[in-house]
């Protein structure tokens, strides 16, 4: 197959408004049928060497690393040397500090209900730019073990579940990771750019660099983190498409086992899932879509498989920070437009209609059963709703008392006395909210309304925070046995409730909105992260 002139003019067009041709780059590749249709790049790998960015230029693929794992897997289960209803630590003896429920496939689908080792290391007082090794992911894990939820109960996205799983792999087969993957998937692709970088301080082949735009100029990042099977991959635009053609057909790519990695599997209600063995698979409107992105600081990347057109696309960008930058899943987006293939769950000729938020429900909504919050905004007539790191639209729907995100994946149902509903299909969790801010009076100023300051301890983590007032803010810092973290200063929503904004952890995406409640009968906050919630320091 070969694309129209009409579609090839509208994506060299898509790259020039992308990045600046000096600038850290972008690389994009569409295969259709399984065969490489299109590739393009633009602006540079490395700043001070200037080398060029190109569709064979290798990249951090971050988290899309995922599912070259859960293959694996499904081969050893295949075979008969991993029992996916097994509890991991019939492989691995350290994990039966785990929940007893949870099996092999819950960490496959992020079904476990374990907090995020990476967040949690925020709270065991980590830096942004420290050495992380794989050995202390293990340690957190170790000191955070009790799952959230029922394993299977709910879907919450957890990278040590794949670093288990990986770990997990190594046993069974007696030798490192990284050899295993190059024999079975990397070589009888011909994925020969493609590699495992587990230490993200060091270069990779080919010298390309993550850059951050920062006080108008652009910087290399700095990272520190150890990953290997959660998202320790480096490949190219090229490598990729080739193991999209495996996704698309794994028996003709001679690896029928990875076709076990596309379904999904319910959650223990009967509800149904959209996250399989490290793939959101998306149905909607009788179209499906396999996708997965990936980041770390300076690094971000998007693969999709639209299963009904046959169509993969390919984004890799080593650029992070800049505001005229789209996330890879928008450029995607942009890319499959041009193509003439609309978003999974849009219908052809019908647009979401924008919503307005009703009177006085702007501001925080919280949920301290679930550990969430989210606020609630208009910008330029249009409702936005914040829930873990950026704003998303909110369109009406056919209830009058309901707003959702454009996707269908969230909606907000409004009560009528004050209280709200908050359903999200993509974890399986129905929460009920409380308003907490309106933006009529905003959150409220001065550090001496919060009833929470002083000092807590965290016997779990083996670590403690503190809330204090300095220069007329309130700020918490944690101190553990990973070091003394940064000060965060505090949003005072109410004299027990208040939040703060973590942008940069020991990982990309960082942890984001965290929130945090005082409860002045038992003497203690809860803190919670999207990825890591209601965890208990006593005063």
């Amino acid at each position: 197959m070969t694309l129209s002139s009409k579609a090839i003019k509208k994506l060299e067009s898509l790259l020039v408004g992308a990045v600046g041709k000096n600038e850290p780059g972008i690389a994009i590749g569409i295969a259709q049928r399984g065969r490489m249709v299109w590739g393009g790049a633009r602006g540079l790998a490395n700043l001070v060497a200037k080398t060029p960015m190109t569709t064979q230029t290798p990249f951090r693929i971050c988290s899309i690393s995922k599912q070259f794992a859960c293959a694996l897997a499904m081969r050893e289960a295949r075979a008969g040397r991993i029992d996916l209803t097994a509890h991991p630590s019939r492989y691995l003896p350290w994990t039966r500090v785990l929940d007893p429920a949870l099996t092999v496939a819950h960490l496959m689908q992020n079904k476990s209900g374990i907090r995020d080792q990476w967040v949690v290391a925020m709270m065991m007082g980590a830096l942004p730019t420290q050495p992380f090794t794989l050995e202390d992911g293990n340690t957190v894990v170790r000191h955070a073990p009790a799952c959230m939820f029922t394993p299977g109960e709910r879907n919450l996205y957890c990278n040590v579940n794949f670093e288990i799983v990986g770990q997990i792999l190594e046993t069974v087969a007696g030798f490192p990771y990284a050899e295993l993957l190059s024999a079975q998937i990397l070589g009888p692709l011909g994925m020969r750019d493609t590699s495992l970088g587990i230490d993200t301080s060091l270069s990779i082949p080919g010298d390309a660099r993550g850059y951050r735009f920062h006080k108008k100029v652009w910087k290399e990042e700095q990272n520190g983190i150890h990953w290997a099977a959660s998202a320790g991959l480096v490949s190219t635009t090229e490598d990729m498409l080739r193991w999209a053609a495996c996704l698309r057909d794994p028996k003709a790519a001679g690896l029928p086992w990875v076709a076990d990695i596309l379904p999904t599997t319910p959650f223990n209600d009967g509800a149904a899932a959209q996250y399989a063995s490290g793939i959101n698979h998306l149905v909607a409107n009788g179209r499906a879509m396999y996708a997965h992105g990936g980041g770390l600081r300076g690094w971000k990347s998007t693969l999709m498989h639209f299963v009904n057109e046959e169509t993969s696309i390919v984004v890799l960008m080593n650029r992070n920070n800049s505001p005229k930058d789209r996330m890879p899943r928008a450029v995607a987006n942009d890319v499959a437009a041009a193509l003439g293939i609309l978003p999974v769950w849009r219908r052809k000729g019908v647009r979401p209609v924008p919503a307005r938020l009703p009177r006085g429900t702007t501001g925080a909504w919280v949920s301290h059963e679930q550990g969430l919050i989210v606020c609630l905004r208009e910008r330029k007539g249009r409702a936005e709703m914040h829930s873990f790191l950026d704003w998303s639209k909110l369109v009406r729907t056919d209830d009058p008392h309901t707003l959702a995100t454009e996707d269908g994946n969230m909606r907000f149902t409004f009560d009528g006395n004050g209280g709200a509903t908050l359903v999200d299909a993509h974890e399986n969790v129905c929460a009920t909210m409380r308003h907490v801010a309106g933006r009529a009076r905003g959150a409220i100023k001065g550090a001496a309304i919060f009833a929470g300051r002083g000092s807590y301890g965290c016997a779990q983590l083996a670590g403690s925070a503190a809330i204090s007032t300095a220069r007329g803010k309130t700020i918490i810092t944690f101190t553990g046995v990973l070091g003394t973290g940064e000060h965060y200063p505090l949003t005072v929503l109410d004299a027990h409730t208040a939040y703060f904004d973590l942008m940069r952890g020991v990982d990309e995406a960082p942890p984001g909105r965290l929130l945090v409640i005082h409860d002045p009968r038992e003497q203690c906050i809860e803190l919670s992260a999207t990825l890591a919630r209601r965890i208990v320091f006593r005063r």
